[in-house]
């Protein structure tokens, strides 16, 4: 139950949030194109504080594949998503650059060059914007100045892919429904891709001690729901000392906060650790169009469902997960135990495939587990040695 004091306290928080930061300043001249359910709240919420800078507000027509046509059409100068819209975005985005040989080699050389812009927040670059991203800005309006992402952790690559195509700032929050929307959100003027930012100002934030060291976001302000739905026990059991027990893991790294998933999807493993399919799973989106990690209690490794939409064979696909894991491990991103063993390939994704949910576009695990029970029961079949 979400009361209008929880609802204005995430509102007017964004004017003086992130004090002595570098907030976006909107005003009548911009325009915010919504296209995310306004039953969730986190587009209600962008929505109502657009209203509040006297911004205009189009609304798509609804038929997500016209999608192009409404941004060209509305011009946007402001926009807001989740990662998985954004990673579709992507992904359309290179399938018409590598059409043309040529064209797909002047891609990735301008890339290259304007991703080390943007790393130090140079997001325009007159050379490589008039051979390549203003033309890709031109698809979705030509206006667009900044771009939000909320609902799950954005991959710090993607992050950097938005930030060079639309040529400015990629900003990502934090948040739930119970938090009407706001916890955390990231400073502009910080470079921290992957990361979502300091505590907003309409609540305070601490990390408290789990298990096997992880770290839960508890948050207490005036933007924290009144209660569950004639659910006294439940809304009892989901506050520690006055703060609401989030059930997300982070870490903090320089004042700003780093997702790292949810408790109810972590299991230990034979040895003891912890597993967080999350973090696993942002880490080989890098190279693969998306990937689920899963794995069991009384497994010693874990095993993966990889979507890839290139027609790629296993064994090539087998070779990428093999170097990007080794990769992963030399930088200490990653423990060897956490690496997949064993997957199965799919071409067509988990949102094709209505495994996602219909408003932020998480994957539905426990849907996906079910679809693909037979593959993953067998993956996790531990071979039987004659020495063991």
């Amino acid at each position: 139950m979400l009361t209008h004091r929880n609802i204005l306290a995430s509102i007017f928080a964004y004017g003086v949030s992130l004090e002595g930061g570098q907030n976006v300043e909107f005003n009548t001249s911009d325009v915010y194109l919504s296209f995310l359910p306004l039953s969730h709240i986190f587009e209600r919420v962008i929505f109502l504080t657009m209203a509040s800078f006297n911004a205009a507000v189009i609304f798509f027509r609804g038929d997500r594949k016209l999608i192009q046509k409404d941004f060209e059409i509305s011009r946007p100068t402001f926009i807001a998503g989740v990662p998985r819209v954004f990673d579709n975005m992507r992904a359309k985005i290179i399938q018409k650059v590598n059409r043309s040989f040529l064209k797909k080699i002047i891609f990735k050389i301008c890339y290259f060059w304007k991703k080390k812009n943007v790393k130090k927040n140079k997001f325009k670059n007159m050379l490589l914007d008039f051979l390549v991203f203003r033309r890709v800005k031109g698809k979705f309006g030509g206006r667009i100045r900044v771009v939000l992402s909320g609902s799950a952790p954005l991959d710090a690559e993607l992050h950097y892919f938005l930030e060079c195509v639309f040529s400015c700032p990629v900003f990502q929050g934090y948040g739930m429904t119970e938090t009407s929307a706001c916890v955390l959100c990231a400073d502009l003027g910080a470079k921290a891709a992957g990361t979502v930012g300091k505590p907003y100002s309409s609540n305070s934030v601490k990390l408290k001690e789990r298990r096997c060291g992880n770290l839960e976001i508890l948050v207490k302000g005036a933007n924290i729901f009144k209660e569950y739905y004639k659910n006294g026990d439940l809304t009892r059991k989901s506050f520690e000392d006055g703060y609401f027990k989030t059930g997300d893991y982070a870490r903090e790294e320089n004042g700003v906060f780093r997702i790292i998933g949810r408790s109810k999807n972590t299991f230990k493993n034979p040895q003891g650790e912890f597993i967080v399919p999350e973090k696993i799973e942002q880490l080989y989106k890098e190279v693969f169009d998306d990937i689920y990690v899963t794995g069991q209690s009384y497994v010693p490794f874990l095993v993966a469902i990889i979507v890839d939409k290139t027609n790629k064979s296993e064994q090539e696909i087998g070779k990428i997960l093999s170097e990007h894991s080794a990769m992963l491990r030399a930088k200490n991103k990653i423990a060897g135990y956490e690496v997949p063993r064993k997957f199965v390939l799919v071409d067509k994704g988990f949102m094709e495939s209505g495994l996602v949910t219909l408003t932020t576009l998480k994957v539905i695990r426990q849907e996906v587990e079910k679809k693909f029970e037979n593959d993953i029961k067998k993956m996790l079949e531990v071979e039987k040695y004659e020495d063991l």
